[in-house]
């Protein structure tokens, strides 16, 4: 008689533990992938064919992957060009040009 047959017999909570123990083993790379942008595509794999060993290697495989690194957009704005407007006031409030004199700004009213 094995081991566990031996252990589990008239203690159901011995196999209780050890099918616990197996579930956790079985969803190790689900673990692993926690907190990735793969991890229901994991889930997935290891849930439908982590029972065969190619499966279950996969699912760790991808999981443990390194992510790519993020790609950074630098977009550089155009530098406001002030318009050809004698002596101009730049507006404080919208950042637009005004005709230089005026108490207001002709963008948005604001006072310059």
């Amino acid at each position: 008689m094995t081991t566990l047959a031996m252990a589990v017999d008239g203690d159901p909570t011995v196999g209780i533990v050890f099918l616990l123990f197996i579930l956790l083993l079985y969803f190790i790379p689900t673990f692993a992938a926690k907190g990735k942008p793969q991890l229901n595509s994991v889930l997935a794999i290891n849930f439908f064919l982590g029972w065969t060993l190619i499966g279950w290697v996969i699912a760790l495989a991808w999981a443990v992957k390194q992510d790519p690194a993020p790609r950074v957009i630098v977009n550089q704005a155009p530098q406001p060009v002030a318009p050809q407007l004698p002596n101009p006031v730049l507006c404080a409030k919208c950042g637009k040009y005004s005709v230089g004199g005026s108490k207001f700004c002709a963008q948005c009213g604001a006072i310059v």
